[in-house]
C-alpha cells in the first residue's frame, strides 16, 4: 500500500550571498511538491530598507530536468503570490524587521494542484539526466546577518506508488516574460505554449525607491486583453486591470493578509507590506510605554506603509514595538486572468493548442516599472 511522506533533501543549507545556490534532487521518486523553509537573520532594522523579506530577495528559482528543460523558473516573489492564489490562504510567516530578529517564511513549489494531488505530480526517474534544485538571490550582509539566511527544503514523496499515479502529467511554472514598460498602446504577446493552462498570472511591478512607489500597478498595466484562435475571439476585451484584478480577486474570494513587527522611527519609516492594492493596516501596540499609533493617511491604500508614534503629550517617539496587520489584494503585484478555480481539473482549464495562437496584450500607461508574464501549464508528456 501506498503512503506519502517527507523526505528532508537540505537542512539549514547556508546560502551563499548574491550568487546561484544548486542542489540536484534525487535520483528516483514521485514527488507532489516541495516545501521551501527561509529562515534569516536580520543584521539592522529593516524598516528604511526596500524588500525587507527573503522571498523578495530570491531572483530566480528554477527547477531544471536533463540540466535544461524548465520546469519550473519564477523568481520567490512570483511564487509566493502563486501560492496565495492556489492555496486562498497566507502562510502564517515570521515576518519582522526589527534588527537582530529571525524571519521565516515559506514556498511551496507544487507539480500538481494541491499537496498529494494523486493525478498530477513529477516522476524524477522520467527524467534521464536528473533534476536539479537552483536558486539565486541579492542577499547581502547590509540586511541579513552574515551566513544565517538557511534554506530547509521538503520534498512530499510517494512510497510505493499506485499505478497511474501522475498519469496526468506535472504542472510547470514559467516566466515567459520580462517587459520594461514604455507607455505602449495594447503591447501583444503570445504566448509560447500548446499545453492547457490553470492560469495566467500577470505581475505589475512599478520601480521603487525608500518606500515610494513611481506609480500604481494598475497605472503601469492600465488595460488587459485576451485572445485566442489568433485575435478572433476575445475572453478578457479591452478591460481596466482595477476592474479586472478587484473581480476575479471576489470572484474566488482571495483576500491576501500580511502580518509582521515593526517598531517606529522618526518619519514613520516605510513598510513593505508586499500587498499592492490595500485596504488600511491596523496597527497593534505592542508596549506600554506610550500612548497613540498614527498610520500615516498618505500611504494607507499603499504597499508601503508609514506608522508613527506618539506619547500622550504629542510629542514623537522612536523605537515602540508595533504589529501591522494589512489586508488586501494583488500579493506582489499579482494580477490573475483565468476565471478558473485552482482546484478544478483539466477539462476547466484553458486548451492553448485548440485554442490556437493565444495573446495577452496590455497597455501601459508608466514607463516606469517592469510586468511580466507566468504561465502556469500543465505538462503531459516528458522530454527525451
Amino acid at each position: 500500500m501506498g503512503y506519502w511522506y517527507w523526505r528532508n533533501l537540505k537542512k539549514d543549507w547556508v546560502i551563499n550571498e548574491n550568487t546561484t545556490n544548486p542542489f540536484d534532487l534525487p535520483e528516483k521518486g514521485h514527488v507532489s511538491a516541495l516545501l521551501v523553509k527561509l529562515r534569516t537573520q536580520n543584521e539592522t532594522y529593516l524598516g528604511t530598507y526596500d524588500d525587507p523579506h527573503p522571498v523578495q530577495r530570491v531572483t530566480k528559482l528554477r527547477i531544471l530536468g536533463n540540466g535544461n528543460y524548465e520546469i519550473v523558473n519564477v523568481s520567490g516573489r512570483q511564487m509566493h503570490a502563486m501560492n496565495f492564489w492556489d492555496k486562498g490562504v497566507m502562510p502564517k510567516e515570521g515576518l519582522c524587521e526589527i534588527d537582530t530578529a529571525e524571519q521565516e517564511q515559506y514556498l511551496y513549489i507544487m507539480f500538481g494542484r494541491y499537496l498529494g494531488d494523486p493525478k498530477f505530480g513529477m516522476i524524477l526517474e522520467k527524467f534521464a539526466a536528473g533534476v536539479q534544485f537552483e536558486e539565486t538571490n541579492n542577499i547581502s550582509t547590509t540586511y541579513y546577518v552574515n551566513n544565517e539566511t538557511k534554506y530547509t527544503v521538503y520534498a512530499l514523496m510517494r512510497k510505493n506508488p499506485e499505478p497511474g499515479l501522475f498519469n496526468g502529467g506535472f504542472l510547470r511554472k514559467r516566466n515567459i516574460i520580462t517587459k520594461d514598460a514604455a507607455s505602449e498602446t495594447q503591447y501583444p504577446v503570445k504566448l509560447p505554449t500548446l499545453n492547457k493552462l490553470r492560469q495566467i498570472h500577470i505581475f505589475s511591478e512599478p520601480t521603487y525607491a525608500s518606500g515610494v512607489l513611481s506609480t500604481t500597478i494598475f497605472t503601469l498595466v492600465q488595460y488587459l486583453w485576451l485572445s485566442i484562435l489568433s485575435k478572433e475571439e476575445y475572453i478578457i476585451d479591452n478591460i481596466k486591470t482595477d476592474a479586472w484584478a478587484r473581480f476575479i480577486h471576489d470572484f474566488l474570494g482571495r483576500l491576501a493578509h500580511t502580518q509582521k513587527r515593526i517598531y517606529t522611527q522618526t518619519g514613520g519609516g516605510y513598510h513593505d507590506t508586499m500587498i499592492y492594492e490595500k485596504r488600511n493596516s491596523q496597527a497593534q501596540n505592542l508596549m506600554t510605554n506610550f500612548g497613540n499609533i498614527v498610520g500615516d493617511a498618505t500611504t494607507d491604500l499603499t504597499r508601503f506603509q508609514r506608522v508613527y508614534s506618539y506619547n500622550h503629550d504629542g510629542s514623537e517617539l522612536i523605537s515602540r514595538y508595533v504589529l501591522l496587520d494589512t489586508f488586501g489584494i494583488c500579493l506582489h503585484g499579482d494580477i490573475p486572468l483565468l476565471l478558473v478555480d485552482p482546484m478544478s481539473d483539466e477539462p476547466e482549464w484553458l486548451d492553448a493548442a485548440a485554442s490556437k495562437d493565444v495573446y495577452v496584450e496590455v497597455t501601459e500607461g508608466s514607463s516606469s516599472g517592469n510586468w511580466y508574464i507566468v504561465l502556469d501549464e500543465l505538462q503531459k508528456t516528458y522530454p527525451d
